[in-house]
């Protein structure tokens, strides 16, 4: 009963060591990855700050600069604003070429 299981491991071991000459770069890969995935995670934290310490009545989280929690509501909207604004721009230089076209035979 435990045969086919094991058959499984074996056979997955087998096919796991002919990926190991580029172990390094799929490692990298999965790092960056994962590096990704935490920073596209952090992108919404500027408009929660926005709509609850600017906007709202909430305090404003201890790991902000205590500078910035004594500007203005007026100041503090436009420094969001524009971070978020320069954030868009920055990712709309970062369009995807399309893929050349394939020749007609």
């Amino acid at each position: 009963m435990l045969t086919a299981p094991l058959a499984r491991l074996r056979l997955l071991a087998r096919a796991l060591g002919y990926f190991r000459p580029d172990a390094g770069r799929i490692g990298l890969a999965m790092g960056l990855l994962v590096a990704s995935i935490g920073i596209n995670l952090l992108k919404p934290w500027p408009l929660a700050i926005l709509v609850d310490s600017v906007l709202g009545n909430r305090p404003y989280p201890a790991w902000l600069p205590s500078q910035m929690t004594e500007w203005t509501q007026a100041g503090q909207l436009v420094a969001i604003i524009a971070a978020s604004l320069l954030s868009k721009f920055h990712d709309l230089g970062r369009e995807p070429k399309p893929a050349p076209a394939l020749p007609v035979t």
